[in-house]
């Protein structure tokens, strides 16, 4: 079993995943739209608290994160996180306000290159759980395919 390392929080860069510059150029020349995955990363979200530095707003999320780098195998832990921003803003939508408790999620999270960015690649996530049966979502998707269906018949 591997060992898990605490850290005082999950980040990508914590978890030594961000992407070098060899992985960039790998990317720019693959194929358009390759990812190159990085980090799975598991979680239990109790809270978040948004902050701002240099400029840029970030929201911290509390509870239970593990994270294990896809490259090294590495696996890492804490009681706090932060995530790249379409997950950022993914979890603090589903927790809303002050949010329900125990928002649990699995993600892989990987890279790909984009010539219009900054940093010359952008994040991808991709979940590794299926939507819930109270999934607000999932029930209005389902609710609208049904009455669909009904109206095609």
């Amino acid at each position: 079993m591997a060992k898990i390392e605490q850290l005082t929080r999950l980040t990508m860069k914590g978890m030594e995943a961000q992407p070098s510059m060899d992985d960039l150029a790998k990317l720019e020349k693959a194929a358009k739209g390759t990812v190159l995955q990085l980090v799975e990363v598991f979680g239990i979200a109790n809270k978040f608290k948004p902050g701002e530095k240099d400029g840029k707003q970030f929201i911290k999320f509390l509870g239970q994160f593990k994270g294990t780098n896809l490259r090294t195998k590495n696996v890492y832990q804490s009681g706090a996180a932060f995530f790249p921003r379409m997950i950022e803003e993914g979890l603090w939508g589903v927790m809303g306000g002050d949010g329900p408790a125990n928002v649990q999620f699995a993600f892989r999270i990987g890279v790909k290159f984009d010539a219009s960015a900054a940093t010359k690649y952008v994040y991808t996530a991709e979940s590794l759980t299926p939507p819930g049966e109270s999934d607000p979502l999932a029930l209005l998707e389902k609710t609208v395919q049904a009455r669909l269906a009904d109206k095609s018949k």
